[in-house]
């Protein structure tokens, strides 16, 4: 997603050498800094939404209900669009019109934080926090009714079914569904300790505070590395990738009539 790769490039590069640079060379340009503090948190508010919208679509996917449509493909584009459409309102809305949550990324703390009156509010109340619980509490209900849809049909089919092949339909569906709420819980985790963990930090070690980096990095990564580690159609589909990519870039000229060797990846 691009949203991910671009917080691992705030993270990564621009906490770095780049925010000191602009920071002790070019002080006075502070739009610039404010434009990228809105663009990360228009980046957060698209994920939380996304992440909400994940959840209700694994929910109607896996449970199916019959009072709720099928999730097309087109109502997805639609609802991703509208995803970064509301991002980008509403980091607009908190950081140029109302002033009341604006992010800013500091090379001091290697974090973020927000701008308001009297210094960084790190216990927002207005804007961010709803919108975060809203999208995390519709997210965590729908992986619960998951789990519970899951369980029961399981004991269902165990009369029916063969208790090997009972264990290992409930792998394969509890797996999917955790891999989603895995990432879920990352972010959960992030949204929680940015607005506890200030009240239990004694004064004088702002640097504590880089966890929240530490957190956005796997955050943003997680979806590759569950998808990756979890999945096997994917890992198979990056393993050949990986295997194809290796191949070609191989100068070694094959011998005559060798025949290749083909890798069978279970």
């Amino acid at each position: 997603m691009f949203g991910n790769a671009f917080s691992m490039f705030i993270f990564t590069v621009y906490l770095g050498p780049v925010c000191i640079t602009q920071t002790l060379l070019f002080p006075s340009i502070y739009p610039f800094p404010r434009f990228i503090g809105f663009m990360f948190h228009a980046q957060w508010f698209q994920d939380v939404i996304l992440t909400a919208f994940t959840a209700v679509n694994r929910w109607i996917v896996v449970v199916g209900p019959l009072w709720i449509p099928k999730i097309t493909r087109k109502y997805t584009v639609a609802f991703i669009i509208f995803a970064y459409a509301a991002g980008i309102l509403t980091s607009i809305f908190s950081t140029y019109i109302f002033y009341c949550c604006s992010m800013f990324l500091d090379y001091k703390t290697m974090t973020f934080a927000y701008d308001g009156d009297g210094g960084p509010n790190y216990a927002d109340n207005s804007l961010d926090l709803p919108i975060n619980i809203t999208c995390f509490t519709i997210s965590v209900l729908c992986y619960i009714r998951i789990y519970w849809f899951v369980k029961s049909s399981n004991t269902k089919i165990v009369t029916t079914l063969s208790k090997s092949k009972a264990e290992n339909r409930k792998l394969k569906e509890t797996k999917y569904a955790l891999q989603f709420a895995a990432c879920t819980l990352c972010a959960i985790v992030i949204c929680v300790l940015f607005h506890v963990l200030p009240f239990f930090l004694p004064l004088g070690i702002d640097r504590a505070y880089i966890i929240y980096s530490f957190l956005e990095i796997i955050h943003s990564s997680a979806n590759s590395l569950i998808f990756v580690f979890l999945n096997n159609e994917i890992r198979k589909k990056f393993l050949l990738s990986f295997y194809k990519i290796q191949l070609q870039s191989s100068h070694s000229p094959a011998l005559p009539g060798a025949v290749p060797n083909v890798i069978n990846i279970t």
